[in-house]
């Protein structure tokens, strides 16, 4: 899959109402603290994350939180891609495995249910569904494209003078 596919895919997540982004925002840190304590009880936590990086996923489940909060308020798909692009490959090169996503993602949608009303974890469910779905695709890109931020990836480029 190219990072355009990707993002065209991305251009097609509904996103949440205002008042399931607001009640997101009111329990985003107990979703991030459920996912973490959900994490820390793994047996094989270590071989996901890498020895000594459990404040490092301390801190990403804190930023998830916000950063899709952000996500919820002005979403822009390119963005989203690319933000994915560059949490997959700075915490794989800090030690974290693919097999952290398949873990974390459906622990992220329990918390949703188990945080949120059903109406809104309905309107944000989809975001995580999407994830869940394309994650792998992120994984792959990330192996092989810089981020904008690392540099112009060549396909964004194609066409331009």
């Amino acid at each position: 899959m190219t990072r355009r596919e990707l993002v065209a895919l991305a251009s097609g997540i509904p996103m949440p109402t205002a008042a399931a982004v607001d009640e997101f925002s009111s329990r985003k840190e107990a979703m991030a603290s459920d996912v973490t304590r959900a994490m820390e009880a793994r047996d094989d936590l270590p071989r996901l994350i890498g020895e000594g990086n459990e404040a490092m996923m301390r801190d990403n489940h804190a930023n998830h939180v916000r950063y899709l909060e952000g996500v919820f308020h002005a979403f822009d798909p390119g963005l989203f891609v690319e933000a994915l692009l560059w949490v997959a490959r700075t915490y794989t090169a800090h030690g974290f495995r693919p097999e952290y996503w398949w873990v974390a993602l459906p622990l992220w949608r329990r918390a949703l249910t188990s945080e949120l009303s059903p109406e809104a974890a309905v309107q944000v469910d989809p975001v995580y569904a999407w994830l869940e779905d394309h994650f792998g695709d992120v994984l792959q890109l990330a192996k092989s494209e810089p981020t904008i931020w690392e540099g112009p990836p060549a396909d964004l480029l194609a066409g331009r003078e």
